[in-house]
């Protein structure tokens, strides 16, 4: 679900994709802090509004966040990028947009997950068919989205309304499902990483799994702490990064 945050503007839009609970908490920090003159448009998780069922396939999901990309900006040039798990999806969504023929700037990616592939014991993972797995996940994601609304608010649903947090909280649950599941492909275009000093390691280690996403990362800014202290104790540099990102997204 598509959601425009600014826009006008006369620079290339910025797409940015939802972090794995299927919700943009920083959405409006972000439009804020950005320049008044960059369209910015996140996409967060189908189903919140209670529109339509969230989304059960990777495949599906990817085809229609680049329709709506389209539907917004039938024509680049674009950027995209991702929040934590979102980054994934920004790869593949850059991937099918320079293959369609447009211009796509670095992928911006904002803190994306220690390990790229999921553990094989979650790639069967089907909540419908264990009543106490679906539970925890359950309990997991509501914590998750009631401290996004506290520390952040802005968020596509009212915390407050029982029946909008049970949808939320059921996207998030598909989302962990969908990323449960999914191998992401090598990607070969530019990228920008904007990442915590916990999971700058896992990263860029010459060993590690994320060597076959993306073997030859490009610009990358190193922020010091963990993945929570990335949003809440530095979000101030996170975004001063974001703009350069965007600034400089088709430098050679």
């Amino acid at each position: 679900m598509l959601q425009a945050i600014r826009s006008e503007g006369e620079k290339p839009p910025f797409f940015m994709v939802h972090g794995l609970h299927g919700v943009m908490p920083i959405a409006h920090i972000i439009g804020r802090a950005l320049d008044r003159n960059q369209p910015l448009y996140v996409l967060v998780g189908r189903g919140i509004d209670g529109a339509a069922p969230p989304h059960e396939r990777m495949e599906d999901m990817l085809g229609s966040y680049l329709a709506e990309i389209r539907a917004a900006r039938p024509h680049g040039p674009y950027i995209v990028g991702g929040i934590c798990a979102g980054g994934l999806v920004a790869l593949e969504l850059a991937r099918s947009l320079e293959a369609g023929g447009e211009r796509v700037g670095r992928v911006v990616l904002v803190d994306p997950p220690l390990v790229p592939f999921p553990h094989p014991a979650n790639r069967n993972l089907d909540p419908r068919a264990d009543r106490l797995v679906y539970q925890q996940l359950y309990a997991n994601v509501e914590q998750m989205l009631r401290s996004f609304a506290h520390q952040f608010g802005n968020l596509p649903f009212d915390a407050n309304d029982p029946a909008q947090l049970q949808r939320a909280i059921e996207v998030g649950i598909a989302m962990l499902v969908m990323f449960g599941r999914y191998i992401p492909p090598p990607f070969h275009g530019p990228t920008e990483f904007i990442i915590s000093a916990a999971r700058a390691f896992s990263h860029f280690h010459p060993e590690g799994p994320w060597k076959k996403v993306v073997a030859t990362p490009g610009r990358v800014h190193v922020i010091p702490g963990n993945h929570d202290e990335f949003f809440y104790k530095h979000l101030g540099e996170v975004l001063r990064l974001v703009q350069f990102a965007l600034d400089s997204a088709f430098d050679d």
